[in-house]
């Protein structure tokens, strides 16, 4: 509805900052083109840390080409937050110019939260390996652990609307992959999984753990009301 986007986007420099928040994060889920200049004078000087994490976030989400100078110019920042909101923007613009900036900041980056956001942003850009110190490798293996899995599975979630990464998720659900990592593709292909991901949950719903198997069975229910 472009009358609820224009009206999103004037909000986003709202003077009550409940208020601005709030616009910033329906500007950002709704994809709102026309918040982008409003959301870039925003950064010229906000008001807060929030206010600053909250645009860049939006700006990610909407991956608008305006945008991409910024997220370059924010890879670096010292707020991991930002390092890794721009690192989204970077892998949703899907510029293979800037695999180079975003394999440099992975061999850096020593925080989860940004780290999680460079191997989604690597995984968009085209690195489809699977081992297990490779971009998708590090998101799956965050399935494991509880504080980050909640990061790592929107990401999942995300990457397999692109047939070839679920090509390789499939190879990921192979021996020793764990309980977490099963459920974890599962729930993402049932999700975002075509056509293609039937005959692998299929399989799945036949693992001899029955939480895999019980959440293979649930994700097939899902995937196939989708298509």
């Amino acid at each position: 509805d472009r009358s609820v986007a224009d009206r999103v986007a004037f909000l986003v420099r709202d003077l009550d900052e409940r208020v601005q928040l709030a616009a910033i994060e329906t500007a950002g889920i709704l994809g709102s083109r026309e918040a982008v200049p409003l959301l870039h004078r925003v950064l010229d000087a906000p008001r807060s840390r929030k206010v600053r994490r909250a645009a860049v976030l939006a700006l990610a989400q909407i991956a608008d080409e305006d945008s991409r100078n910024l997220f370059l110019s924010l890879i670096g920042d010292s707020d991991e937050s930002i390092r890794a909101a721009a690192a989204e923007g970077l892998g949703r613009l899907r510029k293979p110019q800037d695999a180079a900036v975003l394999e440099k900041a992975w061999s850096s980056e020593n925080k989860i939260i940004a780290r999680l956001a460079i191997a989604f942003a690597r995984v968009k850009l085209g690195n489809r390996e699977t081992g297990s110190f490779s971009p998708l490798g590090y998101l799956v293996n965050n399935l494991n652990q509880r504080a980050w899995r909640g990061i790592a599975l929107p990401y999942l979630s995300e990457l397999a609307l692109d047939k070839d990464v679920r090509s390789s998720l499939y190879v990921m659900l192979g021996p020793g992959a764990t309980r977490d990592e099963k459920t974890g593709i599962a729930q993402a292909l049932a999700n975002s999984g075509g056509e293609d991901s039937i005959a692998p949950l299929e399989k799945l719903a036949k693992d001899e753990d029955p939480a895999v198997a019980r959440e293979a069975l649930r994700a097939l229910r899902i995937l196939r009301g989708r298509l």
